[in-house]
């Protein structure tokens, strides 16, 4: 007997907390969904309860969605009749405060358990994710096989809770211990991946990066940890005044990395998010033929300037969530194709690579956009445009250009669900140390998207750093991993996200990273 027919059955629903109705009433709830939430929760968490939001569809995308909290009733509608899953922020004690989402539930008027959906759609997951390991000729440790029986049997008996109050208790037991015994599958699992990864008596030759504006304040370690120098190239910087360049910084830490031997990836040259845009370009809003000439001509001038000494050139970033001069996504999508078009006429050779934020998609919940960010770059790929990667970027905690903190089964799944693209992946990762202001960090970007066990600290920074890092490279179609900057003292996007603080010492995330290096990569 399999190990997966000797746990009990997981019910589709709680017969308490939903049961079908007459065909008039089905129709009455279409597109919606009702939750009954716990009569005692945080306070912090009933105010995030706001950007919960039901998806589902081929790509698992987010829909546009209403939500409506009434006491302990939270009702969410959108204008998709079909069933799908409630996607929201939860307290999972000492796991944080972590975005979660349920398994596929049909729409109704009558309401779910909110803990215990949210407990079936984790302890589900986990199950799938076990069940991908023996394929692989790996047996399962028995202490992680033990508690996942233990689990499941604790689920079944939440089934038969007496009351609200014990079925909320006993749902958020089932939570918590589920997300711990995923804190210690999922690193195990990667580690083992990432060693199977390895060629025979050799290291990965995979890249291992981190973004650099300038020569780096504690060089050696630096080069000590990563393989790959990511060359920024702010627009914002090089051309502050239209035709008007200015390449010192740039050429220095060229010359620098190529010095020491380290590879260079160039950009991104242009950041949809406005981040790195010129303040004179401004002056065309609205005016797309004569962006794209700007943007086409900046791109021209950075690759003949550095083309013979860069092959591997990220051209766009945030193209799935474009946020300026109101260009919107077939613009974006326009405007990338064309940014592709001159990078290769130049040199078909080079190595291009087109990246989306927030790849879970949140901001599809709440604001008007049409494209996911998978369905975005699947658009672009059927364009038949040449790429050696698409880039990823995971920046827990930091909004709004970052993600709500998850646990590390739903970075796991994320980078297979991008694998399906069938295109190497490149991720980018960051996160903060504090959630304190930054004073050299982006002053409209703040640390306040969930929290990752025990908060923005260095250690926890160090920790996820190491554990992100080991299930990116476990991965094998992710050909590069890099960093999202390397110092804090030095003007950044992402606040506390630097491996090297505002007092320019090193953080312990630095070591974590160095380790990865000296055992598993070139």
């Amino acid at each position: 007997m399999s190990v997966w027919s000797r746990c009990p059955i997981i019910p589709a629903r709680h017969p308490s907390a939903i049961r079908w109705q007459p065909s008039i009433d089905r129709l009455d709830s279409m597109g919606k969904m009702c939750f009954e939430l716990p009569k005692q929760l945080p306070a912090d968490l009933t105010s995030e309860l706001k950007h919960s939001c039901l998806a589902g569809g081929f790509d698992n995308s987010p829909s546009l969605t209403h939500v409506k909290l009434n006491g302990t009733a939270l009702e969410l509608s959108r204008n998709v009749d079909e069933s799908g899953y409630w996607i929201t922020p939860w307290c999972v004690g000492d796991c944080g405060r972590l975005m979660l989402q349920t398994a596929t539930l049909i729409e109704s008027n009558q309401p779910y358990s909110a803990g215990l959906e949210l407990a079936r759609g984790k302890l589900n997951q986990l199950r799938n994710a076990l069940a991908e390991w023996p394929p692989q000729g790996t047996r399962l440790p028995e202490s992680i096989l033990d508690e996942f029986r233990r689990l499941n049997t604790q689920f079944a008996q939440t089934l038969s809770a007496e009351s609200p109050e014990d079925l909320n208790r006993l749902s958020d037991q089932v939570l918590r211990d589920t997300c711990k015994l995923i804190d210690q599958f999922v690193p195990q699992f990667s580690l083992l991946q990432l060693q199977r990864r390895l060629p025979p008596n050799r290291r990965l030759d995979a890249g291992f990066g981190c973004h650099l504006s300038q020569i780096p304040s504690l060089a050696e370690e630096f080069i000590d940890t990563f393989n790959t120098v990511c060359m920024t190239l702010n627009w914002r910087e090089i051309e502050p005044t239209e035709s008007k360049y200015q390449w010192d910084h740039a050429g220095r830490l060229l010359d620098w990395a190529l010095s020491r031997k380290l590879n260079v990836t160039a950009g991104p040259l242009i950041d949809f998010s406005g981040g790195n845009l010129p303040d004179w370009l401004a002056l065309w809003e609205g005016d797309i033929p004569n962006i794209a000439n700007f943007m086409c001509d900046y791109v021209e001038t950075v690759v003949n300037r550095f083309g013979d000494r860069i092959k591997r050139w990220h051209l766009t970033s945030g193209g799935n969530r474009a946020d300026f001069l109101s260009v919107n996504e077939d613009e974006t999508l326009f405007l990338t194709a064309k940014l592709a078009e001159t990078a290769l006429h130049l040199n078909p050779n080079l190595d291009l690579v087109v990246g989306v934020v927030q790849p879970w998609g949140e901001y599809l919940a709440h604001e008007d956009f049409t494209y996911s960010p998978l369905v975005f770059l699947d658009q672009l790929l059927r364009a038949g445009l040449r790429f050696a990667a698409v880039d990823v970027e995971i920046v827990p905690g930091v909004t709004p250009r970052g993600s709500y903190c998850r646990d590390l089964l739903e970075l796991a799944r994320i980078l297979d669900h991008y694998s399906t693209l069938g295109a190497p992946l490149q991720v980018t990762l960051g996160f903060p140390s504090s959630n304190a202001a930054d004073p050299t960090g982006r002053s409209d970007w703040r640390v306040s998207a969930g929290v990752w066990h025990n908060g923005f600290t260095p250690e926890e920074q160090s920790l996820w750093a190491e554990q992100a890092a080991t299930i990116a490279l476990s991965r094998p179609f992710v050909n590069a991993v890099n960093w999202v900057h390397y110092s804090d003292a030095e003007a950044h996007q992402f606040p506390h996200c630097g491996l090297i603080d505002h007092n320019s010492a090193a953080k312990r995330s630095l070591s974590s990273l160095s380790r990865i290096r000296s055992q598993f990569l070139k």
